[in-house]
């Protein structure tokens, strides 16, 4: 069985303000709305559609316009702009050619992810990937890959509180990535990066260490 390295997107891969700012500009002017301030957009990031909704104020009868409004634009933006942090996609390719499976693992829709992974390139090195039209709970989304994958030990990586809490709930190490949205959250896993560049070794470590206690516990 092979180990698994679950990412987060948004603060972990991805630097979603650079995108969202864009296509946030045109969206909300369109619907008669003001357009959020970054802090406020910097908020909306790892939540569910249903809490963006609550967290933004946007009107019921606006929702389903909102909703073709968003799709189109921030799939344009995402393959216009989308830009990864630096060392974060060849974090990815360091993994993979290590022999650890890859998942991605966010509270974003479908064609938010299939977006991202075309952009960044990376296809052929995810294994897994779950999002919201799979659960509301992330911590069910990583159980649900550790499910699939039968991993012999397993990692999450993100940047929120949401990332650290999915991996306790399922009893796995993670990496906190301090160079997020929720750096204070991050802190809080079991290690931490200050950029993407060192979450290869972070990783592996913390793979080698899950793998060691397995076989320790197998002896007795």
């Amino acid at each position: 069985m092979r180990s698994l390295a679950i990412f987060d997107i948004d603060g972990t891969l991805h630097k979603t303000e650079i995108m969202s700012a864009a296509a946030f500009s045109e969206i909300m002017p369109e619907l008669g709305l003001p357009v959020p301030s970054l802090d406020t957009l910097k908020k909306t990031y790892g939540l569910g559609t249903q809490a963006i909704y609550r967290l933004l104020q946007i009107p019921k009868d606006l929702i389903p316009r909102w909703e073709q409004l968003f799709f189109s634009y921030e799939s344009r933006h995402i393959s216009l702009c989308a830009t990864a942090y630096e060392g974060a996609i060849e974090a990815l390719h360091t993994l993979h050619d290590s022999g650890v499976a890859l998942a991605l693992c966010s509270m974003c829709p479908q064609g938010y992810m299939d977006a991202i992974i075309d952009r960044f390139g990376i296809g052929d090195l995810i294994d897994y990937a779950r999002n919201e039209t799979h659960s509301q709970d992330k911590g069910e989304l990583v159980r649900q890959l550790l499910e699939q994958s039968s991993a012999s030990a397993a990692v999450m990586v993100g940047d929120r509180s949401f990332d650290i809490e999915a991996a306790d709930i399922n009893g796995i190490a993670s990496v906190g990535c301090l160079y997020g949205y929720g750096p204070d959250e991050a802190a809080k896993a079991t290690l931490t990066v200050s950029t993407a560049w060192q979450i290869p070794d972070v990783v592996m470590q913390l793979l080698r260490q899950q793998s060691a206690l397995k076989e320790n516990s197998a002896q007795l």
